[in-house]
């Protein structure tokens, strides 16, 4: 007789569903972070990257990746502060000009230019 796991795939399917709409959210508001504050930090471009930027691989405690092309590159750790206290999360925020994968990010990630005024 074959066990029934019925309820456990259902309690899987929900946790999905409820993750991937924390993923939504969570995007959609880095998104307007970035159009709030680009200005102030000098963010020119930038690309969202890594379980963020992936339906179905974005978890509880995942990070949010961002990789950046900027004129105040001395604003990094403060961009960064700012970015994990509004999102109330761990933010990588990587310069593009220095980090090796940027290739990768730049085919990868998914872009983010500002709005023209």
């Amino acid at each position: 007789m074959p066990f029934d796991t019925s309820v456990l795939d259902e309690a899987i399917e929900r946790r999905s569903k409820r993750l991937e709409e924390e993923r939504k959210r969570l995007f959609a508001q880095t998104i307007s972070l970035l159009d709030k504050h680009s200005c102030h930090f000098g963010i020119r471009s930038a690309y969202i990257f890594g379980s963020l930027a992936q339906p179905r691989r974005f978890r509880e405690h995942s990070d949010v990746d961002i990789a950046i092309e900027t004129s105040r590159p001395e604003l990094l750790t403060e961009a960064i502060g700012r970015f994990s206290s509004l999102l109330e999360r761990d933010v990588d925020l990587v310069d593009l000009s220095v980090v090796p994968f940027a290739d990768r990010i730049r085919r990868e990630g998914v872009p983010w230019t500002p709005k023209s005024s």
